[in-house]
């Protein structure tokens, strides 16, 4: 569900070009924005609430955990929100903007 209590889909967030972050219960950012990258943060004080369960469970996360989706839908890497240097790292090996780029 969104911030404004509208509902919606995973698939609705993975549309475009772009790569995506999706931070689950991270409470916080967890990298800078980039160029090309869309950061999501879902749980229940963040910007998309999974009312439902079905984000955690299909993507089977704890909190603290993201999942980097590449452009096209397939799962990239999963990563701790702790672990936002090779978080970084990743990204930079695909050329994804380096955040000053932004």
């Amino acid at each position: 569900m969104g911030a404004s209590g509208q509902s919606l889909r995973l698939f609705q967030l993975l549309q475009g070009p772009d790569w995506n972050l999706l931070a689950y219960e991270t409470h916080g950012k967890v990298i800078d924005a980039r160029r090309n990258l869309r950061i999501h943060h879902i749980g229940e004080q963040d910007e998309l609430i999974d009312t439902l369960g079905h984000f955690r469970e299909s993507y089977q996360l704890a909190p603290g955990q993201c999942v980097l989706i590449r452009p096209d839908g397939y799962v990239g890497a999963f990563f701790h929100s702790k672990q936002s240097n090779d978080i970084e790292n990743y990204l930079s090996r695909f050329a994804i903007g380096i955040k000053d780029e932004y």
